[in-house]
């Protein structure tokens, strides 16, 4: 992988004196694919922390089978005050 995105550097831009400018580095598909792939692997933002300010239904396209033995094809997130903060927890709805 290095030795790849390293000819691909070398033939964009040859020389020590080779101008880098924004376009020429854009056109580099090997280099983006590198960065996209570190980044994933490696996100810049460990956590991304949402929270849900209000009540909400979500439908599932296909439902499930709970260990109770209900078929559940939505779920409902209920979210409370806590101190100040909201803490949103599951409650599985048929």
């Amino acid at each position: 992988m290095q030795t790849r995105l390293r000819e691909e550097l070398y033939a964009a831009f040859p020389g020590d004196s080779a101008s880098t400018d924004l376009e020429a580095i854009n056109a580099l598909p090997y280099l983006d694919a590198v960065v996209r792939e570190t980044l994933r692997f490696h996100a810049a933002v460990e956590v991304v922390s949402r929270v849900a300010m209000e009540d909400d239904v979500v439908p599932l396209d296909k439902g499930y089978l709970a260990a109770d033995g209900t078929f559940h094809t939505q779920l409902r997130y209920d979210c409370s005050p806590l101190l100040g903060l909201f803490v949103c927890f599951s409650i599985e709805l048929n």
